[in-house]
């Protein structure tokens, strides 16, 4: 099947950290990870399946092996990590299921 992060690229190197739980600290994370991708720096409003209305900072396209979800958190630099959290996460799939990729917006 044909890959289209193969196309389009994925210049960027970042940050990705899993959300594991709240704790008495406030929300507790993963280890940090450096992963492949494609960031395109965005703003807009978007409207969020619980209903909030945020402003989107950028899109990432991830490979399908990250599996981001909701709360997670994404860096545009590993270096100096700016943690932006995941609000929205798209998934096309082929017609055998299987994910391509994830498109994933960041406030």
């Amino acid at each position: 099947m044909v890959n289209l992060l193969r196309f389009i690229g994925t210049p960027h190197r970042a940050g990705f950290r899993r959300y594991l739980e709240d704790g008495g600290d406030g929300p507790g994370y993963g280890p940090a990870l450096r992963i492949e991708v494609r960031w395109e720096k965005t703003s807009r409003q978007i409207q969020t399946a619980e209903g909030r209305v945020v402003t989107v900072t950028g899109m990432i396209y991830a490979p399908a092996v990250v599996a981001p979800a909701v709360g997670d958190q994404f860096a545009e630099d590993p270096d100096t990590p700016d943690w932006r959290t995941i609000v929205q996460v798209d998934s096309p799939a082929w017609v055998d299921g299987t994910v391509m990729h994830h498109e994933v917006l960041v406030e």
